[in-house]
């Protein structure tokens, strides 16, 4: 496998937060730090998945791009487990129906307004 991408699927490994990218606006991950390779990578694999040519990193292999877009996507599994996770236990103490307490979304995204308690 090409070198840089060995260098970038140990970096998913260690620092899974940084290549969040079905997240962006979320606090997961604020900042876009890796665009100049996801965004190429997810072209190629479009078109490898079309079946077009395409010269989006052509000194990868189809089967470097594969790994490492099958790297991303299990990152971007783990950040949405991380995420649903996150807004259970942010009110794992609520009643159920209750508001939450510091305001927030429930289901169906409303979004409550405690400026007038």
């Amino acid at each position: 496998m090409h070198k840089g991408m060995e260098i970038l699927i140990a970096r998913m490994n260690s620092h899974p937060e940084e290549f969040d990218i079905t997240f962006y606006r979320t606090e997961l991950n604020p900042i876009r730090r890796w665009d100049f390779i996801l965004k190429p990578l997810m072209d190629r694999c479009e078109a490898i998945a079309q079946g077009q040519p395409s010269f989006q990193l052509g000194f990868l292999s189809d089967d470097e791009v594969g790994e490492v877009f099958a790297k991303l996507m299990q990152v971007q599994g783990d950040a949405c487990t991380q995420k649903i996770m996150n807004e259970l236990l942010q009110y794992e103490d609520c009643q159920p129906l209750a508001r939450p307490k510091r305001g927030g979304v429930m289901f169906g995204g409303n979004r409550f307004d405690d400026s007038s308690q």
